[in-house]
């Protein structure tokens, strides 16, 4: 951005940095690419309009624009010298942290030859310690320029900075370095002939230690708290390094030696991103040594362009992310969906778990976030349906909120509660942010932003949810310039569950689509907001959707397309990358498993279990995890009530109908288009152009057996119904004494026939009179909490 344009189309290693639209352009990096998109979007939003070229909006990172905006216009006004403090997101990747190396000495040789005033002091500013894993190549890269070009310093800052804060507080040390230097070097103080911290100046292997020597050691070289040197690594032909024990034997060096290297051939120092202790090593002016390898370059970048993840401490808690997209199912490219392309999912999925087998308990918004909250089933803690229609919990459960925070998170929520009472979750947070459900979708990019800022404040590990309104009807396309780029029409198919296929469809699963490119653009904000604040790699990271799409057969539906979702987990160090686990999970189990990973006892009694076992991918086929998976549909609304439960095993999926005396209502709604957000369904009218298959299962839905069976290996989609075919029979009656078993021991209130009479009959009557609630309030929060709960009712910490 500080280079004029024209010296890097004129350099054939970086003419690519100045090629089409920067927003666009690969080279520059994700972080600034993304932090750009956010920022434009946002002066977009405010009314601002935002000029430009052939390579595209102008911005701080458009490369380029601050040399044209900001540096030349002082042209030819004289100064002594420059101080520059930068490089952050230079560091980004090992490949952009080699790209520096040509880069800053092209930005020293271009603003000297634009003054014409000589080869004028250029001093900068060596990184400090922060927490991220490029950084110890990116500070050596710095003190490798100081031997490329002349007249220019770096003030060294490795005992300064913070583990996670980009913005180090200590300033005042930093600004005093570079005065030293300058005073040194160009006014010549002999006061300040001692200008810089040590630097490396050459190590020679004497028997099985190295001897480094250093310049600039003023008095000599000394420790700042009296003791041995630290954090010095040797490596013999193997490369691979080892600590190693360093003691000072003269004014300007010192040895280096560690038991389990022999013959050393290369020592290095400080290569560590965040030293803990700090560094120790200075000289008689109190100014700290530089980090260091001894190594050549072309050794240093051999192993490949990114570092590995390094593993955390099992003493250090995690931060956890979780992050909801709503109204949506695996549409994903990394689920193998044929028409879009979700890179920042997918990238997600890579580096972590993708669950093939993930589910909600609920296909509808307020149960299922419900049990994401207090990992209950919605049937143990009340919420049977919609949050607007208050429905509600039986008491106020504890939940991810109040445990975690009560352990010493931080605590942080952007996007809707959407249960009854919000207080028991909102009580607990330290930190909220668009407490709307922001169906519009506006300015959805600023989500991002305000996390960013929750995950920079604060030392504490932090636990957020970020809720995300895509793909909830209205399906738009294009919201404040997001996707950047819609869904090629051609290439749009409809959802194979729906069942057919016609313009007026196609153009809703376009609009869908959309949704989802959108979704993936604000994940990859959010994750690289996460990045940027230095606390991504003790993070554990979870990516679901609340239930599947509003479309026949989806939403508020006991089928595939209304309860299974994308299950995504990454905690670095913990997960094995790029694992698909076939084991049957659950948003039961995500309470459990932020609790194991925390160190927080797990609430007695719970449904779901730690996912924590199957992290690390050593159980490739995932049934050690889990059996049978049960889920379950209630009330939604009241017009809309139809109790069902299902179970599955690995292969097979059973659906039990216990209400035998009328249609599927809310079956009967979609074919109806009872609303604008119901249309996603063939018609009656349509329904005759339909597949001899579609006709059938659609029969089924609207009035379906007591019993459904499903081989979801052969049939995932569900339409061929084996529940009375007798070569099924066996997996038909296992499943179902399974099902019983599964009601039995978490005390489901609807297994009891009277009490599903009384919940039919209260919603009955509230739908008659056209009301959303009863006057008096729901009384199955009173006939149905006696027994249920699945555990001895605790204390709340509610209270």
């Amino acid at each position: 951005a500080w280079i004029p344009s024209e010296a890097m189309e004129s350099n054939p290693v970086l003419k690519g940095l100045v090629q089409g639209n920067w927003l666009d352009n690969e080279r520059l990096g994700q972080f600034c690419r993304m932090r750009g998109q956010q920022n434009l979007l946002a002066a977009i939003q405010s009314g601002l309009t935002i000029p430009g070229d052939q390579f595209g909006p102008n911005h701080s990172f458009k490369p380029g624009f601050m040399w044209k905006a900001g540096i030349e216009p002082l042209i030819p006004y004289a100064f002594r010298g420059v101080i520059w403090y930068q490089g952050e997101s230079n560091a980004e990747t090992r490949s952009r942290v080699r790209e520096h190396g040509k880069l800053f000495p092209l930005l020293i040789k271009q603003w000297r030859q634009q003054w014409g005033q000589g080869d004028f002091p250029f001093l900068f500013v060596q990184l400090p310690a922060l927490n991220r894993s490029e950084w110890p190549l990116f500070r050596e890269g710095q003190r490798r320029i100081l031997d490329q070009l002349e007249n220019i310093g770096m003030a060294v800052t490795i005992d300064t900075g913070h583990p996670t804060d980009v913005h180090p507080r200590e300033k005042k040390p930093v600004g005093e370095r570079l005065a030293k230097w300058a005073l040194g070097t160009t006014y010549l103080l002999k006061k300040h002939a001692t200008y810089s911290g040590p630097f490396l100046d050459v190590a020679e292997r004497e028997g099985d230690s190295l001897v480094v020597s250093f310049n600039q050691v003023g008095g000599g070289l000394e420790t700042s708290d009296k003791k041995a040197p630290r954090h010095f690594e040797v490596c013999g032909e193997d490369g691979v390094f080892h600590p190693a024990g360093a003691k000072i034997i003269g004014k300007n060096t010192l040895s280096v030696a560690s038991p389990k290297v022999s013959v050393p051939q290369h020592v290095r120092y400080a290569w560590t991103p965040y030293p803990v202790p700090s560094v120790n090593l200075i000289n008689s002016e109190d100014l700290p040594a530089s980090p260091f390898s001894s190594e050549s370059e072309e050794t240093i970048f051999a192993s490949g362009d990114e570092q590995p993840i390094k593993k955390i401490s099992k003493n250090t808690r995690p931060n956890i992310l979780l992050i909801v997209g709503e109204d949506h199912g695996c549409e994903l490219s990394c689920y193998g969906d044929p028409v879009i392309n979700t890179p920042n999912i997918d990238a997600l999925a890579s580096d972590g778990v993708l669950f093939e087998n993930g589910y909600v308990t609920q296909s509808v918004c307020s149960s299922s976030r419900s049990t994401i909250f207090t990992g209950l089933y919605p049937h143990q803690n009340g919420q049977l349906g919609l949050a607007t229609h208050q429905y509600g919990w039986f008491k106020k459960w504890p939940t991810t909120y109040s445990l975690l925070k009560k352990a010493g998170y931080r605590t942080g929520l952007i996007g809707k509660t959407h249960v009854i009472p919000a207080e028991a979750v909102e009580d607990f947070v330290d930190f909220r942010f668009q407490k709307s459900s922001n169906f519009a979708k506006r300015k959805v990019a600023e989500y991002a932003v305000k996390a960013g800022e929750f995950f920079r404040t604060g030392d504490e590990p932090f636990f957020m949810t970020v809720n995300y309104p895509d793909a909830h009807w209205p399906l738009q396309g294009r919201v404040d310039g997001l996707p950047g780029k819609r869904v090629n029409p051609k290439r749009v198919k409809v959802m194979p569950y729906v069942g057919g296929s016609n313009p007026r469809l196609r153009e809703i699963a376009r609009n869908y689509y959309d949704c989802m490119l959108r979704l993936d653009a604000c994940v990859g904000q959010l994750l690289n907001q996460l990045k940027d604040s230095g606390k991504a790699e003790n993070t554990l990271v979870v990516f679901i959707g609340d239930h599947g799409a509003q479309m026949a057969r989806g939403k508020v539906t006991v089928y595939e397309g209304g309860l299974r979702v994308p299950y995504i987990v990454r905690w670095p160090g913990s997960t094995k990358p790029n694992h698909r686990s076939k084991a049957l999970v659950s948003t039961i189990d995500l309470l459990p498993t932020f609790m194991d990973a925390a160190g927080v006892p797990v609430p007695k009694g719970l449904p779901g279990k730690s996912l924590l076992s199957v992290l690390k991918g050593d159980d490739t086929t995932g049934e050690s995890f889990r059996k049978y998976l049960a889920c379950e549909r209630n009330c939604d609304a009241a017009r809309h009530t139809f109790p069902q439960r299902t179970i599955r095993d690995a292969r097979y999926k059973l659906i039990h109908s216990p209400v035998r005396d009328r249609e599927d209502p809310a079956a009967r709604y979609y074919r109806n288009h009872g609303a604008s957000h119901w249309t996603g369904c063939l018609t009656d009218k349509e329904l005759t152009g339909a597949s001899e298959q579609t006709k059938v299962g659609y029969a089924r839905w609207l009035k379906p057996p007591e019993f459904q069976l499903y081989d979801l290996k052969a049939d995932p989609h569900e339409w061929t119904d084996l529940s009375n075919d007798t070569k099924h029979a066996e997996a038909k009656h296992r499943l179902q004494t399974a099902l019983k078993e599964w009601q039995l021991d978490t005390k489901d209130p609807l297994a009891d026939p009277v009490k599903l009479r009384m919940l039919m009959k209260e919603n009955e009557e509230v739908a008659k009179a056209g009301r959303r609630w009863p006057k008096e309030g729901w009384q199955y929060l009173k006939y149905m909490a006696l027994g249920t709960g699945g555990r001895k009712p605790e204390p709340s910490p509610l209270k």
